[in-house]
């Protein structure tokens, strides 16, 4: 009697131990499978970030340094646009600075005209300051022109500041 209750004693412990290897077993594999997952995960992402021909040698310095290469380009443009526009605008200053005193002097001319006291010189001269008047403000609306495509080139210039991914 106490061989078979230390034989059913066995037999429950046998049992005990192949339910714990089935579910060790089964555990097991579940890991398997997810590492292989984590693994063609990783492949996955590798691939997509892969360097491309010739620039597997590429490091992070690499990566900052151009971004700071690329950030000192468009500094030295957004320089070169601000003198441009500081030039141009120095040049309309003076440009609005003349017709105004074209304008000034048409206006006496004008008056003159409407007392008829107007001699031939006069004449010639009103029609010359009247050309003068013309070319000067289309030169100014061309100057105006020229600052408002150069003050969006270099909000243009300005606003492509894209974030640079590091690798590394």
């Amino acid at each position: 009697a106490q061989i078979k209750v230390d034989m059913d004693a066995l037999n429950t412990q046998l049992r005990l131990l192949e339910q714990d290897k089935h579910q060790l077993v089964k555990e097991f594999k579940d890991k398997e499978i997810k590492v292989e997952k984590l693994k063609r995960k990783y492949e996955l992402l590798l691939f997509r970030v892969a360097p491309e021909e010739g620039e597997q040698d590429k490091t992070q310095a690499y990566y900052v340094i151009k971004a700071a290469q690329e950030k000192e380009e468009l500094q030295r443009e957004g320089d070169v646009l601000d003198t441009t526009i500081d030039s141009v605008t120095k040049e309309i200053e003076g440009l609005q600075n003349t017709l105004q005193a074209l304008t000034q002097q048409n206006g006496r001319l004008h008056g003159l005209k409407a007392h008829g006291d107007m001699t031939a010189d006069q004449a010639a001269k009103k029609s010359s300051l009247e050309q003068e008047h013309e070319a000067l403000t289309q030169r100014l609306t061309e100057m105006r022109k020229e600052v408002a495509q150069s003050e969006a080139e270099l909000q243009v210039g300005r606003g492509s500041g894209r974030p640079i991914e590091v690798l590394g």
